[in-house]
């Protein structure tokens, strides 16, 4: 029998926690630490001086944990494992706002690109969760991710259509393969507080966020609900500015911590998701640089391809769930 990957209704901690979980954190952290030591080595090794290296190592941790740390987050907001920051508009409506940018204000500081790329999160999410406000049918899980994709499909074709108007090869190549830019500065002293102040405030608030109440469409909504989606905006704005819209990361590490620990309690699944998030991300370009150490692989079409497989399984957990329900 298949382990259930379901997100529990409730959000009570359990006063024991086994073993087996504090050493899956602990082997994760290690994992971690291994590839730092690499990922600097290898960097430094193609091009990339000490600073740079330690700057795009910390960039990969930052994006990984941002990402899983956000698709954690959805899932247990709106008990439906099927969404993400890519599956729900909020990278692409990022990747649109940096396409903008790119074309038409080029000389825009850090500051306010950080602002337009939290603002393209926002909008892309309320893009998502109107179309899919609208849809009539029954099944809210299907609803959302419906929505999402017809989100994600038509702010898609809204960037390209802007780029084959205004041809500019910065932004394809932030789309097709991202890198980890930006001012190391900025990284350091605003972008790294930031992301981790919003992850500390996700796992401080996740035991307040109520259970999906049956009087709304899509979730039960509170203080502490509207607070994590604000960092949950925050994240992927920032993820997505620094790497470019990767996908389905969101989807690939919970999915991975929900069968390993059935039905895990919230505050150790975001703590293992930030984890393995950056252990991803991490290997991913370690991966990219070994294999192509001049132009490096597209990490991007990587973590599709991964996360594939995980969101059609919970589609079709999904689909097969609510047939037996209606049947």
């Amino acid at each position: 029998m298949s382990r259930s990957t379901a997100i529990p209704t409730t959000s009570v901690t359990p006063k024991h926690v086994p073993h087996y979980m504090m050493m899956v954190l602990i082997i994760g952290v290690i994992l971690v630490i291994i590839e730092c030591y690499f990922s600097v080595m290898i960097n430094r090794e193609h091009m990339y001086s000490q600073t740079g290296s330690l700057f795009r190592t910390l960039g990969c941790i930052l994006v990984g944990a941002c990402l899983a740390v956000s698709g954690t987050v959805m899932q247990y907001i709106s008990r439906n494992t099927m969404t993400s920051p890519s599956t729900m508009g909020l990278t692409q409506g990022t990747a649109l706002a940096l396409c903008i940018i790119i074309i038409f204000l080029p000389s825009l500081s850090q500051w306010m690109i950080m602002v337009w790329a939290i603002a393209g999160a926002a909008i892309g999410g309320f893009v998502a969760y109107s179309i899919g406000n609208l849809l009539p049918w029954k099944v809210k899980s299907l609803r959302q991710i419906s929505g999402g994709i017809a989100a994600v499909f038509l702010i898609t074709v809204i960037s390209m259509i802007i780029y084959s108007s205004y041809s500019t090869i910065d932004y394809i190549d932030h789309l097709v393969n991202p890198t980890i830019l930006g001012d190391p500065r900025f990284t350091i002293w605003v972008l790294l507080p930031v992301t981790v102040g919003a992850i500390v405030i996700c796992w401080l608030l996740s035991l307040r966020v109520p259970s999906r109440s049956a009087t709304t469409r899509f979730f039960s909504l509170s203080w502490a609900t509207i607070i994590c989606m604000l960092m949950v905006i925050l994240m992927t704005g920032i993820s997505t500015m620094l790497a470019g819209p990767l996908g389905l990361v969101g989807i690939i590490i919970p999915s991975i911590l929900r069968f390993f620990f059935h039905q895990p309690p919230i505050r150790w699944l975001i703590l293992g998701s930030s984890i393995y998030g950056a252990v991803l991300i991490l290997g991913l370009d370690i991966l990219s640089h070994t294999i192509d150490p001049i132009f490096d692989i597209a990490v991007m079409p990587i973590t599709v391809i991964i996360g594939a497989p995980f969101l059609i399984y919970q589609i079709s957990k999904e689909i097969e769930r609510n047939l037996l329900r209606y049947s």
